[in-house]
């Protein structure tokens, strides 16, 4: 059984308390990094998630902007413009050293400091950048064909994270576990971790009969 934690998660205490009561009831916790444009920051978030006891690391490649969701634009919904969870980055040194003042004296400016870092669209050639940063075991999100699984596993990834509401991202989108080929035919080089999560309003188009 495992767990996955994002950076976001809005009580970082709570977080690192929850793994390590996970780990004694061996559940292994795994660690999403949305990695950000700040190299020294990335390489913040990874040392922690091995000090507080993850097994893995998720590296989200689908998720370097957010997608078109009408009824969180209709209702405001984005928290993290209003500074909430961000307690990860409001409690990381790194990050403190970009700001003038802590966040709890200015919570604005350093929401609009997150913005600045947030937002990172990946390369091949980053993933060997992340691979020497930590020496958990790197799963990528985002992988949607059988010949990129192939590459990231010469570029030291140790497997692929599928998820099956990747399609509320951009209409017509579809979930990362659909394009696969029968399990037959998959690269047998990687490992795949399969998760699940519900979408109010899929938006991937329905399956002719």
């Amino acid at each position: 059984m495992r767990a996955t934690y994002s950076h976001y998660a809005k009580r970082p205490k709570g977080v690192v308390a929850t793994v390590k009561m996970r780990r004694r009831a061996g559940v292994s916790a795994i660690f999403q990094l949305y990695t950000p444009n700040d190299k020294d920051l990335a390489a913040s978030f990874l040392a922690r998630a091995e000090r507080a006891g993850y097994r893995a690391v998720v590296v989200t490649l689908d998720t370097w902007t957010t997608g078109w969701r009408p009824r969180d634009l209709n209702t405001g919904n984005f928290p993290q413009l209003r500074g909430y969870v961000l307690e990860n980055y409001f409690t990381d040194d790194v990050f403190l050293k970009r700001l003038a003042k802590s966040p709890k004296e200015d919570l604005k400016t350093a929401a609009l400091e997150w913005i600045k870092v947030w937002g990172n669209s990946l390369r091949w050639d980053d993933l060997r950048w992340l691979r020497s940063l930590t020496k958990l075991p790197i799963l990528l999100k985002g992988i949607q064909h059988p010949d990129d699984v192939r590459r990231a596993r010469d570029y030291g990834v140790d497997g692929i994270y599928c998820s099956n509401h990747g399609g509320r991202q951009a209409d017509g989108g579809l979930p990362a576990p659909m394009p696969y080929p029968p399990s037959s035919k998959r690269p047998r080089e990687c490992r795949c971790c399969l998760t699940s999560a519900y979408a109010a309003v899929p938006t991937w188009p329905k399956r002719s009969r």
